[in-house]
């Protein structure tokens, strides 16, 4: 039962996002696809991202780490070349992007925390000095 009626289960969101690419996919091939076949191919898909993500898991904490990287997904997907070639180019457009951003937003320099006597003293002097 849904908590949230408002919010689809992911598993029902899965399956419609798959539905939809078959239906543009086999328009723009001239093809239709069965509702088996979808269903069938939104199972499959949704088991193999389980698993990705529990191997993306492991690589992730035997690096020492708990961010997953794109390392880490090279890995998984390092027994297809067009798989890993896609990552690689993804990588450096997402590199370009962060640069292009960062140059046009320079970081200013952090401040340094002002200590208590200093904020006094900016306020109008220490007031111990005053006595």
């Amino acid at each position: 039962k849904m908590e949230d009626d408002s919010v689809p289960p992911v598993d029902v969101q899965f399956h419609y996002a798959v539905a939809r690419i078959c239906e543009e996919e086999g328009e723009a091939q001239n093809m239709t696809v069965s509702k088996q076949a979808v269903l069938a191919l939104a199972e499959t898909t949704q088991r193999y991202a389980e698993m990705l993500g529990m191997d993306l898991e492991l690589f992730c904490r035997h690096a020492g780490r708990k961010t997953i990287s794109v390392e880490d997904i090279k890995l998984c997907a390092r027994k297809n070349d067009d798989l890993v070639g896609h990552l690689e180019e993804m990588e450096k457009e997402l590199k370009a992007e962060a640069e292009v951003r960062a140059a046009a937003n320079p970081k200013k320099p952090a401040k340094r925390p002002k200590t208590a006597k200093a904020a006094r003293a900016e306020k109008g002097g220490d007031e111990e000095e005053r006595d």
